[in-house]
């Protein structure tokens, strides 16, 4: 009996080692890191960067597949954690690129990734991890090599004979430099400063270098014009990625005019050509599916003309936005070799027609809108060219519609037109066949709508064609009235194009 109850007791503590053996042996499987109170422990902050995510599976699952999702996700989790930490230091000026941090690139930081599956609760557990110190010495080395990459490219460039394919590397190298930038601030951030400073200045040091070359080639005075259009793409494409864009392209205008000349048709032929290989869908007119808008201006000087343009997101509603800008400098001589028009003529006789842009009604009570086939801004047509007018009023009204020529002769169009409830906030085309025509030179379509029937103006008759004989000034007092809009109920608008005509010329 008594070595009976012995055996008992022998039994109980052995099964009573065993549960505190499975005990013990359960909580040393499970690592430290899967636990937020014990995980810095194994990865002090001080030394590492850490992702770490978890994930239920259920009995029957693939193991190495969930395996190799909890590890994904947490490889995910580190490179949101390195974005989010280079990023909100004060010293970064605008953000390290979250693209940077790629699993090849985390692996050659030394990342090292590990996984823990609790198939009594069913969850997953993964953790990814890189050195700082390592990070330091990857970063510090990509930045070195990136440095003497560059310096070896911009020696490459300094030897292309060809004007435009050396702006273009030049430009290239400007982004790469962008790019090296970042590794800069992202070592400043990390706290490593030894050697540093010297890699900015020669960093400082090849970008002002590069901006310079690339200026002197794009103001050069001996390129064509083919060149300096390709310079105005660079230029844009250097601010603003253009691929796969829909842009509609309007003729650089005339110093601040909206004169267009033979000068902006050439150099807008060539910058859609360029565009084209670009990627970029070029539309002309009233594209409304282009949300872009690419036009400019230019400006005379001495030996050359200053030709500046803008990239604008189109909002609607009068809101855009300027997201890149160019400048290029064409020799006068390029112009000269195409035998190519680009003064606009500035007499008293030509401001005359300023009467038109001066004291207009801008808030009449109602809109009005005329516009031709090529749209509205930078209108040019050669001689024999059909044009094709519209017009669109978003009230009934009656309509007058004149064309004033670049010899200050005043053609009638339409004269107290009127357009009904029906066809309002409809573009109407002009019931008139229409051929551009010399005299050539600059010449305005002007549209004044009005809630009442338009005052008599004194015409004559030539060739089918009515023109007007009252001076250009009693003409527009007239057509706008007196004081019409403080009558209750009254309303008017006036909307005015200006379109060039070119002589043709025998090819």
């Amino acid at each position: 009996m008594k070595r009976s109850s012995t055996i008992s007791v022998i039994r109980f503590s052995f099964l009573c080692y065993l549960t505190i053996f499975s005990i013990l042996v359960c909580a040393q499987d499970r690592p430290k890191w899967t636990d937020h109170s014990t995980r810095d422990q194994v990865f002090p902050p001080d030394q590492y960067y850490i992702g770490f995510n978890s994930s239920e599976f259920r009995k029957g699952d693939d193991i190495p597949s969930v395996t190799h999702y909890v590890e994904s996700l947490a490889r995910n989790e580190l490179s949101e954690v390195l974005y989010q930490s280079i990023n909100s230091a004060s010293q970064i000026r605008g953000d390290y690129p979250k693209s940077s941090f790629t699993r090849t690139t985390m692996e050659g930081c030394g990342m090292e990734t590990q996984s823990f599956l609790d198939e009594k609760d069913g969850v997953a557990f993964g953790i990814a991890s890189v050195p700082i110190r390592s990070m330091k010495t990857y970063f510090y080395k990509k930045l070195s090599d990136e440095m003497d990459e560059i310096e070896s490219k911009i020696a490459i460039a300094d030897r292309i004979s060809n004007k435009g394919a050396a702006y273009a590397r030049f430009m290239e190298l400007l982004n790469e430099l962008d790019r090296i930038n970042s590794d800069r601030l992202l070592m400043r951030n990390l706290g490593v400063t030894n050697d540093v400073a010297l890699m900015t200045n020669k960093w400082e040091g090849y970008k002002n270098y590069v901006e310079d070359r690339a200026e002197e080639l794009r103001n050069v005075k001996e390129i064509t014009l083919e060149e300096a259009a390709f310079f105005m793409i660079e230029k844009l494409v250097s601010e603003q990625d253009l691929e796969n864009l829909i842009i509609r392209l309007q003729p650089v205008t005339f110093k601040s005019t909206e004169i267009a000349t033979e000068f902006s048709l050439r150099f807008n032929q060539l910058l859609s050509y360029d565009l084209l290989k670009k990627g970029v869908k070029v539309r002309t007119g009233n594209a409304t599916d282009a949300t872009k808008v690419l036009a400019g201006t230019y400006w005379p000087r001495v030996d050359k003309v200053q030709v500046s343009m803008d990239l604008v997101e189109d909002f609607g509603d009068g809101m855009d936005l300027t997201i890149a800008s160019g400048a290029v400098y064409v020799p006068m001589a390029a112009l000269d070799a195409e035998n190519l028009h680009y003064e606009v003529e500035t007499s008293n006789r030509a401001m005359q027609k300023n009467t038109l842009l001066m004291n207009r009604i801008t808030n009449g009570g109602m809109d009005a809108q005329v516009s031709t086939q090529k749209g509205t801004e930078a209108l040019v047509f050669k001689e024999g060219e059909k044009l094709e007018l519209f017009i669109e009023v978003n009230r009934p009204s009656y309509v007058r519609l004149m064309n004033v020529w670049s010899d200050d002769q005043q053609l009638l169009l339409l004269d107290n037109y009127y357009i009904d409830e029906e066809n309002i906030n409809k573009k109407i085309p002009l019931p008139l066949e229409w051929v551009t025509a010399c005299p050539c030179g600059t010449e305005y379509i002007q549209l004044f709508a009005r809630s009442e029937p338009f005052e008599y103006l004194e015409v004559e008759t030539e060739d089918g064609f009515d023109f007007i004989t009252e001076p250009l000034e009693e003409t527009v007092n007239k057509s706008r009235g007196y004081n019409m809009v403080k009558k209750p109920g009254s309303y008017i608008a006036e909307s005015t194009i200006v379109v060039t005509t070119l002589e043709s010329k025998e090819e």
